[in-house]
Parts: structure tokens; sequence; C-alpha cells
């Protein structure tokens, strides 16, 4: 069987529930969260480019080992300036 892009799209029209305005729904739960971590001294700001910074170290960490992973060589390239 090959998986093209039509069988997923065949799959949802079958199957697949679209929900929408989840972010409306919830955001003024997410609202008063944030006000509390405000209210905290959690800066958003902070954490948000924390999770980042983290986030690119673990990409690059796996994408670094992705080469012997699967066995093969690959010669870096140049940052083009």
């Amino acid at each position: 069987m090959q998986y093209g892009q039509s069988m997923w799209v065949d799959a949802f029209r079958q199957r697949g529930q679209v929900r929408g305005m989840t972010f409306h729904q919830k955001f003024a739960q997410a609202d008063a969260g944030l006000r509390n971590m405000q209210k905290l001294g959690i800066d958003r700001d902070t954490i948000t480019e924390k999770l980042r910074a983290d986030g690119v170290a673990a990409f690059s960490t796996s994408l670094n080992k992705l080469p012997t992973t699967l066995g093969v060589s690959v010669a870096p390239e140049p940052w083009p300036d």
C-alpha cells in the first residue's frame, strides 16, 4: 500500500472531526493562568526564551546524531554568509 496525501485526506473525510475555535473556548482560562503567573513573579518572556533555547539545543543534538544513527557519513557544509 502506498501512503499518499489522498489516503490521509480520504481517511479524515471518513472519520475526522474538525473542532473549530478551540483557542477561543479556553481563552479565559489561559488568560487567568497567565495573570496568576505574573502575580507570582514568573516572567513569561524569560520562560519562553528558556524553552526556545532548550528546544533548539535538543533538536540540534538529535540532528547531529542522525547520520551516526543512520550509519551514513555526512560532510558538514559551511554556513552561507
